[in-house]
């Protein structure tokens, strides 16, 4: 008699979900871009939520109407209360923990690969979560040595991809 291992059905919500992690999570461009979209879009909606919370603080004196071309007025107007100290205080921790992720994500991979630079590693990360700023690499001989000494500083003979050869 032989024994089959049970095989459990997969649920309704993760046959919904798997499909679109496998998309954010995939290793290419296109989910880039997509990751970079969601975290601009979500920064932007969060600013914009902070802006209708504080009841759209800092709006222009009247007087100013007479003195300015409505068109200046209208878009000063509009674009003011996203500036206002209010708001900004509520923006400055989003801001300081994504670049302290990415500023810890850098250490991180030029402590593992033995980077010569952190800047290095920093390109390497943003190119590789949101896909801006791909190193190039162009193989001209096949001499693995040669290849090193030109470009001592390209992340994709040191860590690997994403990136154009």
């Amino acid at each position: 008699m032989s024994q089959q291992a049970y095989v459990r059905p997969t649920s309704a919500v993760q046959s919904v979900v798997k499909p679109f992690a496998d998309l954010l999570l995939a290793k290419n461009k296109t989910s880039a871009v997509i990751r970079l979209s969601l975290v601009g879009v979500s920064f932007v909606l969060y600013w914009f939520i902070i802006v209708l919370l504080a009841d759209f603080p800092g709006e222009l004196p009247l007087e100013w109407q007479l003195r300015l071309p409505t068109i200046v007025y209208i878009l000063i107007n509009t674009f003011l209360p996203f500036f206002h100290p209010r708001v900004l205080v509520h923006l400055l921790p989003v801001v300081a923990a994504i670049l302290c992720g990415l500023f810890i994500g850098s250490l991180y991979l030029t402590d593992l690969f033995e980077l010569d630079s952190f800047w290095v590693a920093a390109n390497y990360l943003v190119g590789a979560l949101f896909g801006l700023g791909y190193p190039t690499l162009m193989i001209n001989r096949g001499d693995i040595n040669d290849l090193e000494a030109e470009h001592s500083n390209n992340p994709l003979l040191r860590i690997g991809g994403p990136g154009y050869i």
